[in-house]
C-alpha cells in the first residue's frame, strides 16, 4: 500500500514542479527535488528511531502530522505565488513560440542516450528503484 501511495505522490509532485517551475530554473529545480529525496531515504529512518526512542510507537507519525500541518499553507502560498510568476512570464509572443517548438521538437530515441543527464537520470532511477 505505501508503495502506490509513494508512486503518486512522486507522479504528482514531479508533475506539479515541472508546472510551476520557469523553463530556465526547471532543471535546477528537478535536481534539488530528487536531491532531498535521496536525502530523506538517507536520514528518515534515523530520525524515525530516534523520534521512536523518545516516545514510543505513535511519535514519529504525530510529529510527521506536526510538520505536514506546517507544511501545506506554506507550500499553498509558494503555489500561489509561482502560478502568478508564471502568469505573468507567459506573455510570449507569437514567434517566441515558434522558436520554442523549433527548439522543443521530438527527439529520436537513440538520440537520448547520448546525452549525459539523460543517462544518469535513468541510472539514478534505476538504482534507486531496485533498493525498494
Amino acid at each position: 500500500m505505501g508503495g502506490i501511495g509513494a508512486g503518486f505522490n512522486v507522479v504528482s509532485s514531479m508533475s506539479l514542479l515541472i508546472q510551476y517551475s520557469k523553463k530556465a530554473d526547471r532543471e535546477k529545480n528537478i535536481g534539488q527535488w530528487e536531491m532531498c529525496s535521496g536525502l530523506g531515504l538517507l536520514v528518515g529512518p534515523l530520525f524515525g528511531s530516534a523520534f521512536y526512542s523518545i516516545g514510543g510507537y505513535a511519535f514519529p507519525f504525530m510529529a510527521m502530522g506536526i510538520v505536514y500541518a506546517v507544511m501545506v499553507p506554506i507550500i499553498a502560498i509558494g503555489l500561489r505565488i509561482a502560478k502568478e510568476e508564471r502568469e505573468k512570464a507567459s506573455q510570449v509572443t507569437q514567434t517566441s513560440i515558434s522558436v520554442l517548438e523549433h527548439r522543443y521538437a521530438p527527439v529520436k530515441k537513440r538520440e537520448l542516450f547520448k546525452t549525459p543527464r539523460f543517462t544518469f537520470a535513468l541510472f539514478s532511477q534505476s538504482i534507486l528503484a531496485s533498493t525498494f
